[in-house]
């Protein structure tokens, strides 16, 4: 097909083209070669049939989402796999097209509480309203797609607010949720009467949260119910939860979106300050710019949410006897394993805490319940070492107390039977050990046991396994084999909030 009679090497024969979409236009001449546009209609004149301006024509495009200050994801543009362009390749030029879609992105403009007072997409309209322009018409014209006007506490004022269906953000940025406080008589929507702040909502009209913040016991002298402190003119309530210890294990409080765990890193920061710091914060005594900086010099992510923190410290805790550096030196061990490579199944902290699992049996959801809400000192010593153990996973501190230990042992090793008078096996004692190994072997047996480890295979090289240090009731080991550990139950535990 060559409706346009294009006969390119004048040999007096029109030239036939191959017509991908069947529309009647061949690739060469259509506006959009793949999709079907017979009329081939371009109402803003940019060489894009009508058909297919919101089609992908050419290569196939990837919607990349920029998250901006506090836009969260919301703001979303289409990145080409190729390159609108020309290129050359050998005697014949390649033409790489791809379309881009207008109307996809969006654009907030927020005041300085971070409330979106203006909403407007990346379309530019003519004076008369309509997409595109022409020479001689009206100016251009934004393509406005919400703005808004707030009293005190964030509830829309009638007449001087506006939004789309599909834009849900408003005051302090937040999700409306508009269905909740949808009118039962008359069905209409309840736009911006009901806005999600993580962790709880907020009814704009009452100025009051429906429901309690996770931060409330820390702040018992506080109404839990109060928007940012009733500071309406500089306060913005933040969706809380990011949690803050000290190296000790004190937990310090919480603040912020996120639910990694920090640790306080400067000696000249004493318990009582952060704690104050973080008080201030919360009631927006202290700008956001500044905390963050206070976060960035004065303490240092653990690497881990707060849940596997939790988990991780449960299962120090079940685990040791009570003994504070046989709580440190299992800590670092479980982190000796990981950063060993783990086994098959067990790689990450989450396969060693949040799972049963044959590493770490002390890892279980029944105890990961008790020590949600228990206060005693070994818990204390059990997330000291936690802390302890991560610090020196992400290299920012921490000591191995373990001294080089990649698994443990309990007096189970040395014990030929239970308390039922029950027989005891454990295959680690057909273990090969070093032969440094056998005096701390002997003396653990006498302490612990009864079992005579001097029957034990020990070699000076080529062995399997050997001790590093005893604390507690607890033997730890370098194991030298390949390790075949892994999950009894693939449930995932869940983590109480304490």
């Amino acid at each position: 097909m060559n409706p346009r009679n294009w006969d390119n090497n004048n040999d007096g024969v029109m030239d036939r083209q191959i017509d991908s979409d069947m529309d009647g236009i061949g690739d060469w001449c259509d506006n959009c070669p793949y999709v079907p546009n017979p009329g081939q209609g371009d109402r803003n004149g940019d060489g894009i049939g009508e058909a297919c301006a919101r089609e992908v024509c050419g290569p196939a495009l990837s919607e990349w989402l920029i998250y901006g200050n506090g836009g969260e994801g919301r703001i979303a543009t289409v990145k080409p796999e190729g390159i609108g362009r020309t290129v050359g390749w050998g005697d014949t030029n390649v033409v790489e097209v791809f379309t881009r879609i207008l109307g996809e992105k969006e654009y907030e403009l927020k005041d300085y509480l971070g409330n979106v007072r203006v909403v407007i997409s990346d379309v530019k309209l003519n004076g008369d309203g309509d997409q595109g322009g022409q020479a001689g018409q009206a100016p251009y014209m934004v393509d406005m797609r919400a703005y808004n006007n707030y009293y005190p506490f964030g509830m829309l004022q009638p007449e001087r607010s506006w939004s789309t269906e599909k834009y849900r953000y408003g005051f302090n940025g937040k999700e409306m949720d508009n269905e909740m406080r949808e009118n039962p008589t008359t069905g209409t929507s309840g736009t911006g009467n009901h806005y999600d702040y993580g962790f709880r909502v907020y009814d704009p009209r009452s100025t009051r949260f429906l429901s309690v913040d996770p931060l409330t016991p820390d702040y018992p002298a506080w109404t839990p119910y109060a928007f940012a402190m009733n500071r309406v003119i500089d306060g913005v309530d933040l969706d809380g939860l990011e949690y803050f210890y000290a190296a000790d294990g004190r937990f310090l409080g919480r603040t912020g979106t996120s639910t990694t765990v920090h640790v306080v890193m400067n000696s000249d920061v004493t318990n009582e300050i952060a704690i104050q710091g973080i008080k201030d914060y919360n009631a927006g005594k202290i700008a956001d710019d500044v905390w963050e900086n206070k976060i960035n010099t004065d303490t240092r992510s653990l690497g881990a949410t707060i849940d596997q923190f939790t988990a991780f410290a449960s299962m120090i805790d079940h685990e040791s006897g009570g003994n504070r550096l046989e709580s440190f030196s299992i800590g670092t061990a479980s982190i000796n394993f990981l950063n060993n490579g783990g086994s098959r199944q067990l790689k990450t902290l989450d396969d060693i805490t949040l799972y049963d699992n044959w590493f770490a049996q002390g890892a279980t959801q029944a105890h990961l319940n008790k020590f949600a809400v228990s206060s005693n000192q070994n818990r204390k010593f059990a997330v000291e070492s936690a802390i302890n153990g991560l610090m020196y996973q992400q290299g920012i501190g921490g000591v191995d107390y373990s001294n080089g230990a990649d698994s443990w042992d309990g007096i189970d090793l040395v014990l030929s039977k239970n308390s039922k008078g029950r027989p005891i096996y454990n295959s680690h004692r057909k273990y090969i050990w070093s032969t440094s190994s056998k005096s701390i072997l002997n003396n653990y047996s006498n302490k612990f046991g009864d079992v005579n480890t001097n029957n034990w295979k020990f070699e000076d090289k080529d062995f399997q396994v050997k001790t590093t240090s005893q604390h507690g009731g607890t033997i730890f080991t370098d194991i030298q084999t390949g390790r075949g550990e892994g999950k009894q139950s693939q449930e995932k535990f869940t983590v109480p909030q304490r």
